[in-house]
């Protein structure tokens, strides 16, 4: 039988495989083989730009605006020369819109940068906001106010601003905004409320901190959509934490990560219930890990720590499985590690160390456990009766 070539599959396929091409691939080497990939290559429709410093952008000379789906824009630490700043802006204005822009990536060094091109750049659109800005100073109230106009865009659904620490007086949220997704590093626990009282439509909220400060959370009647909350190192009490979710009764997924604890002060989420059964009607899948400090003259048995999660609303209402498990560091026994979460694991485990090894206790097996760079290498079961000498 004769093999297919490449240019006799039809157009679709092709396109499917230029899903996993970048647009240099696309545009400067496939269309240059022939009339027909050059036809082809023309034709598709979701060409991801990305433009970096004056010394690596690449010609796109031949780009249709209307085949743009994501633009994704690098100020580097060393573009901090107010022409090299120009010149990237000038090179983006080449093209007069993106009418299909789904996806706009801005990464910046400087909170300069970003105020800059939101100054120079007003008539993107797009679904999808991401901005990175890798330095550790806020930005400038001046920012936040040349950022709401794209907030206010009802085309603008999903914001990640991942290392935003949000204060009210830094940007005021507009009213009726239709953010879908909103992913932060932090806001004030006083605000929280403030924050979903102004994102009616907001159905996932990502943060990785909410902080206590001296005001008490607002009290008003909400009419939240959120579905999805998400709170990746949680230092709330017990009292806060319940009466932040108690404001989103239509909850359907949780997940909280409680990164540093100390094994006198344990949260017992088993003794949740029923504040679920009262609050949290809607609830499907609840996903948590407590990290815990310990030394090895801490005694503390695995198993002992699982029995309050055995009981049924755990394991047969909600199929809820929580798992416990030892972390050592190769290097320094100061830097022990108790962690209790649920399976399947939802996070990466953070160590101060890359390399270290654990002993893993779910559903009633022992697993030893190896990592290196954080990441999971090795899970063996073994014996129960290794352990029995120390538990």
């Amino acid at each position: 039988m004769e093999k297919a070539q490449l240019l006799d599959l039809p157009a679709e396929l092709l396109h499917h495989i230029f899903h996993y091409c970048d647009a240099v691939t696309i545009l400067c080497r496939i269309s240059l083989v022939c009339k027909r990939l050059r036809a082809v290559a023309h034709g598709y429709n979701q060409i991801q730009l990305k433009f970096k410093s004056r010394y690596s952008t690449q010609p796109f000379h031949s780009v249709v605006p209307s085949s743009v789906t994501s633009l994704d824009i690098t100020f580097s630490c060393i573009d901090t020369e107010e022409t090299e700043i120009q010149y990237m802006i000038a090179e983006i204005l080449r093209f007069p819109q993106f009418p299909q822009l789904r996806h706009l990536i801005l990464h910046c060094y400087y909170d300069f940068q970003l105020k800059q091109f939101l100054k120079s750049v007003k008539h993107m659109q797009p679904i999808l906001l991401e901005i990175d800005i890798d330095s550790k100073g806020q930005p400038s109230v001046e920012t936040c106010s040349l950022i709401l106009p794209m907030i206010q865009h009802p085309k603008l659904q999903k914001l990640k601003w991942t290392k935003l620490n949000y204060k009210l007086e830094m940007m005021l949220w507009p009213h009726d905004c239709n953010l879908v997704y909103l992913e932060m590093n932090s806001c004030l626990y006083s605000q929280y409320s403030i924050i979903l009282q102004r994102l009616p439509n907001l159905e996932t909220f990502r943060l990785n901190k909410i902080l206590m400060d001296n005001m008490k959370m607002f009290h008003m009647k909400l009419n939240s959509r959120l579905t999805c909350l998400i709170i990746e190192d949680c230092v709330l009490s017990t009292e806060d934490l319940l009466l932040l979710l108690s404001k989103t009764p239509a909850l359907r997924h949780l997940k909280l990560g409680f990164q540093s604890m100390k094994l006198d002060s344990i949260m017992v989420i088993s003794d949740w219930e029923q504040f679920i059964r009262t609050h949290l009607n809607f609830l499907i899948t609840f996903q948590f890990y407590i990290c815990y400090d310990f030394s090895l003259n801490d005694i503390v048995s695995l198993d002992v720590l699982i029995v309050p999660f055995q009981n049924s609303f755990w394991l047969e209402e909600k199929h809820w499985f929580v798992a416990c498990e030892y972390l050592f560091s190769r290097y320094y026994s100061a830097e022990n590690k108790i962690l209790l979460y649920t399976v399947p694991k939802f996070f990466n485990v953070r160590h101060n160390y890359n390399d270290f090894h654990g002993i893993l206790f779910k559903q009633n097996n022992y697993y030893i456990t190896n990592y290196e760079r954080g990441i999971l290498i090795d899970n063996i079961r073994c014996d129960v009766n290794i352990f029995s000498s120390t538990m």
